[in-house]
């Protein structure tokens, strides 16, 4: 018996292990399957050469759809394009060109405008020879390309312009940065081997109409720079580019801010790579305003570094060795508040990794995901707001030596953190000095995380973010420190209230996040209608409009008092300035507007009811209610 008692005992701690090693498993960081399909398919033997695919996700006809531009050699190269719905298994269109420019189209870059995502912006190079090419830029919607397709860059001369990268701002302005020739002081010449620079155009999206001069971005007048990328977060643009002659390359680094001034001048740069080796940086933020950078480096491995809150953390490797040092990509993903890069893994094919942002360093162990190929390379990454990971990038087709096909790789990322279990993150939590999530335009709340977040001292750092994006205060993380912050909201909107709290010895990041609404004023009243009826009397006979409104119960909850209902006019079936008819008190209901001599003239008038209320001491007005007529026939 006792034999039995040691065996059941044996057995019941073998199960609960079991169970426990089940919870502590790893998320897998590809969920399900991976799918591939060859986009461009160039016959093997043919001087085809497909390159540089880049992936977006727009909207078109009320859909979500997936586009995927490239540039392809056939003769001349040209920017060729694809798309399909956005869903695994739909079907790609028969590729068709993107560029109708006449020498040699490559390198394009496409961007989505985030307040208009029917529209695809993208840009590209082209030039008679590899030293005398210009930029261009164009617009894809409606079903069609050539938008608007201007050349972006009004030099006097050909000045071998290459590798522009275009990102969009919050209200629409468009960034393009490229690299570009230097004269030579002695032959005066554009000389391949003297110096490239960075340089920055804006556009004005509602005009397009590109500013006259770009600014200078990598400053230098000494060393290469060259491969230049951008990434925008707001109003608020960031590069990165590498800088120096061969075996000394660093990555640079540098951002503007175009609230006020869509030309404003780049900050001036600073370094952010180690001495030497550093090739072809990526740049994505996230949304936090972090600033995540990716490059390639010697023996195999992706140097990796990220701003948090404001500081630059300390480099580190994304993978174990074993990469190329070019063609590769980096994104941060919003949704999930993830980051993700795709990279060359073996000289073959491509691997892809992860990290929550609130993990400072640590990187997932890189996966495979490519299969059957010869030479993947040229990645270039998207992550759409439900997870999906979308790659685009090219590969030597079997039985050819100087051809490349277009392939296209999409896969479900994980959802949350591949490292770290949830309750290892320091806690984040705050309270609000106001009972709703409601706020009116022009007030300011408090939020204070003191009483809450991660109790025993462990939080080093406390940061805010409220995607307050024309607001100064959102762009200096010095004013967003701290335990308690007040923060005005000044335009009507969404916004999200973020908190981080930074435990550095785990250099793990928690957060909260509350949705706010920001209303222009108090609410307008309810149910609110107008209704004719006759008024007899012993003498007089008339016809009155009676007016009825409820009030608005969110108005109470939000602590606004009212002061009056205001009553305006106007004349019935047109848009005119509405005339003012009355003013009652805060606790009437209702009013009679009369003097009408026949039914038809009470229906000449339509009525606007609105409110003021006292709101934190500031007297406000509502927008006004078009009040419903009843009708009684």
């Amino acid at each position: 018996m006792k034999k039995m008692k040691i065996f059941v005992l044996i057995f019941l701690l073998a199960f609960a292990f079991s169970l426990v090693g089940q919870e502590s498993k790893p998320k897998k960081l590809i969920e399900g399957e991976v799918l591939i399909t060859r986009l461009s398919k160039d016959s093997a033997g043919f001087r085809s050469h497909s390159i540089f695919a880049v992936p977006v996700v727009f909207e078109e006809n009320g859909e979500e759809k997936v586009m995927v531009c490239w540039s392809e050699e056939t003769g001349l190269k040209n920017i060729y394009y694809t798309k399909k719905k956005n869903n695994p298994t739909a079907e790609w269109m028969v590729p068709g060109k993107a560029s109708n420019t006449w020498c040699n189209s490559k390198t394009p870059h496409l961007a989505v405008d985030p307040n208009k995502p029917t529209i695809v912006h993208m840009c590209w190079a082209d030039g008679e020879t590899r030293h005398s090419k210009d930029i261009w830029h164009t617009r894809y919607f409606d079903g069609a390309w050539g938008h608007g397709m201007t050349w972006i860059n009004c030099h006097p001369f050909k000045n071998n312009d290459s590798f522009p990268w275009v990102s969009i701002l919050s209200d629409g302005t468009i960034n393009c940065v490229w690299e570009f020739m230097v004269p030579n002081p002695v032959s005066k010449q554009y000389d391949n081997t003297y110096l490239r620079n960075i340089n920055n155009w804006t556009i004005d999206n509602e005009q397009i109409a590109w500013s006259r001069e770009g600014h200078g971005v990598s400053t230098n007048k000494i060393h290469h720079a060259t491969h230049i990328t951008i990434a925008s977060r707001g109003m608020k643009s960031y590069a990165a580019w590498q800088q120096g002659e061969s075996g000394h390359r660093v990555v640079m680094f540098s951002e503007k801010n175009q609230l006020e001034d869509k030309d404003a001048h780049w900050a001036w740069p600073i370094q952010i790579s180690a001495d030497n080796h550093s090739f072809w940086p990526k740049i994505t933020v996230d949304s936090k305003d972090n600033v995540h950078v990716m490059w390639g480096q010697l023996r195999g491995k992706y140097g990796y570094r990220a701003r948090i809150f404001g500081e630059w953390e300390p480099m580190t490797n994304i993978n174990k060795g074993r990469g190329s040092r070019t063609f590769f990509d980096i994104q941060a993903d919003d949704t999930n508040d993830m980051v993700h890069a795709v990279f060359r893994g073996d000289g073959i094919h491509l691997y892809y990794s992860a990290k929550s942002i609130g993990n400072l360093n640590a990187w997932a162990q890189e996966v495979q995901f490519t299969e059957i190929c010869r030479d993947c390379s040229h990645a270039d990454l998207f992550v759409d707001t439900h997870g999906q990971v979308h790659v685009g990038y090219s590969d030597i087709p079997a039985g050819a030596s100087h051809s490349r096909d277009i392939v296209y790789a999409t896969f479900k990322a994980p959802s949350e953190d591949i490292n770290i279990a949830a309750g290892e993150f320091p806690k984040a939590d705050f309270t609000m000095n106001i009972d709703s999530t409601t706020v009116v335009e022009g007030s300011s709340v408090t939020f204070d995380a003191s009483p809450s977040s991660s109790p025993g001292g462990n939080i080093s750092a406390y940061y805010w973010n409220f995607n307050d994006f024309n607001n100064p205060d959102h762009y200096d993380f010095d004013k967003m420190k701290g335990k308690s912050i007040t923060h005005t909201f000044e335009k009507e909107g969404f916004y999200t209230a973020t908190l981080s709290v930074l435990d550095s010895s785990k250099g793990l990041i928690g957060t909260k996040k509350v949705t706010l609404e920001v209303i222009s004023g108090p609410l307008p009243p309810l149910s609110a209608t107008v209704d004719d009826f006759l008024n007899r009397g012993f003498v007089y006979r008339d016809w009155i409009n009676l007016l009825n409104w409820e009030e608005n119960p969110q108005n109470t909850a939000l602590g606004f008092t009212i002061d009056s209902y205001n009553l305006y006019r106007r004349q019935a079936g047109t848009e005119a300035e509405w005339t003012p008819l009355a003013t009652v008190s805060g606790t009437t209901f209702s009013y009679y507007d009369k003097g009408f001599t026949t039914q038809p003239d009470t229906a000449y008038y339509q009525y606007g009811i609105s409110l003021t209320a006292d709101v934190g001491g500031n007297s406000m007005e509502s927008t006004i209610t078009l009040a419903t007529r009843v009708d009684n026939i």
